[in-house]
């Protein structure tokens, strides 16, 4: 069993998933989870169940520009796409505020719970995979690991000047083979891009869409599992 709870931050709406015997004064792993284009932060609630509901805590911020009703709920983008924008300096500019609203939020996650250096795997969907590899590879000592599911890089050349120098973050890449919405190409393209830069990325390629599958869950919780077990030792 898991208790969910909704939170007003600062910068953004998120919510959490603790174990229902959870003890305020006690640490545990947290995993944070970024939704996709035109969803929201319950969308990915149910992996949680999945993952380690009775292990960890995840956290789910929802995105901060609304994009209106679609599919009868309502939908949120951490940026516009380049279809509906007409300029890539836009979409820059609305990536960084949501970087930026990403730091009130973690603020915001780091006083409602005991948070030990490192002890944070931050994951994303689509586009919220764009954003892990953005917020998330500068912050090595923030995140020990950082998933990516069926997204990209935005901006290799601009990425590149904000690496760290330390280069042993975990990497969890799943990509789609018949994706239609981010080629599997950008998947490979970033893992390719990752380990040109000194990385170990753990590169999935699956037999699915623009999705998350069965396989693609039992790998990433497998992988999260490694990941923690990894740092208490």
């Amino acid at each position: 069993m898991v208790d969910i709870k909704k939170h007003d931050g600062k910068s953004l709406s998120f919510l959490t998933a603790e174990p229902d015997d959870f003890d305020a004064s006690s640490i545990l792993p947290i995993i944070v989870l970024l939704h996709g284009y035109g969803s929201h932060m319950g969308d990915l609630v149910g992996l949680s169940e999945f993952i380690g509901a009775d292990r960890y805590i995840f956290a789910f911020p929802n995105a901060p520009f609304s994009l209106g009703d679609m599919y009868g709920y309502s939908s949120f983008a951490w940026a516009e796409i380049e279809e509906n924008m007409g300029s890539t300096a836009n979409i820059v500019e609305m990536l960084k505020e949501s970087e930026q609203r990403l730091e009130y939020f973690f603020e915001d996650l780091k006083s409602l719970y005991s948070i030990e250096s490192g002890n944070m795997v931050l994951g994303g969907f689509s586009q919220g995979a764009i954003m892990t590899y953005g917020f998330g590879l500068p912050r090595p000592d923030e995140f020990s690991g950082l998933v990516a599911l069926s997204g990209r890089i935005q901006n290799q050349d601009q990425l590149n000047t904000q690496l760290p120098k330390d280069r042993s973050q975990g990497l969890f890449i799943a990509h789609g083979s018949t994706d239609m919405v981010i080629p599997v190409g950008q998947g490979r393209e970033a893992s390719r891009f990752l380990e040109e830069c000194g990385y170990l990325p753990k590169y999935h390629e699956y037999q699915m869409g623009h999705e998350i599958n069965e396989a693609v869950i039992s790998d990433l919780s497998n992988w999260i599992s490694c990941i923690f077990d990894q740092r208490d030792h």
